[in-house]
């Protein structure tokens, strides 16, 4: 039951590797392969506060979905 766990700080290593190591698709295969894993969102926002700090806007449009964080809406919309 903890495996998820162990996945998931892999995948939140890789985030904070320079240059970011972790794709968009790493994630949905995250969310799709453990659907009651709590902290998917987490995860995406982190993959995407990395990508604003640096300035990979290409990806964060396409891994940005639409939430109540005014952070990441304001950041999708620059």
């Amino acid at each position: 039951p903890l495996y998820p766990y162990l996945v998931y700080e892999g995948l939140k290593a890789k985030i904070k590797t320079k240059p970011v190591t972790l794709k968009l698709s790493d994630i949905d295969q995250f969310k799709n392969d453990y659907p009651d894993f709590p902290f998917h969102n987490a995860l995406r926002t982190q993959w995407l506060t990395q990508m604003a700090n640096t300035k990979n806007w290409a990806e964060y449009a396409k891994g940005y979905l639409p939430s109540d964080n005014a952070d990441l809406a304001c950041q999708y919309y620059y």
